[in-house]
């Protein structure tokens, strides 16, 4: 599936929209499915094929429980990447999850 400059520009809107509390995970995740439904093949758009690909999942993932659910953080970041402020790595997006679970470690010792 190809995306488009103006796709890209909906799905930066999107995220910002509920990273700052104006649509809801359903919201995001139907506008997702309508127009980056990756189900079948993976979404092509140059360079930023590896990160759309990476939104689509953590969009479908807020969805699930808490404890799978895509982290705010990593939402930010992914903004940050599809907006050009950031380089899109996967180290980068599991960094958030160790040093969260790290600090979850640390509190949870007597």
């Amino acid at each position: 599936m190809k995306v488009d400059k103006e796709t890209l520009s909906k799905l930066a809107r999107n995220l910002r929209a509920y990273l700052d509390g104006m649509i809801t995970h359903f919201d995001i995740n139907l506008w997702v499915l309508n127009n980056m439904n990756a189900t079948e093949e993976k979404i092509e758009a140059g360079d930023k094929s590896e990160l759309l690909n990476h939104i689509f999942w953590a969009v479908r993932l807020l969805e699930e429980p808490e404890q799978f659910r895509t982290k705010d953080e990593e939402l930010v970041y992914l903004l940050d990447c599809l907006e050009g402020r950031k380089q899109f790595t996967k180290e980068a997006v599991d960094s958030i999850y160790t040093k969260n679970e790290q600090y979850n470690r640390r509190k949870a010792r007597p």
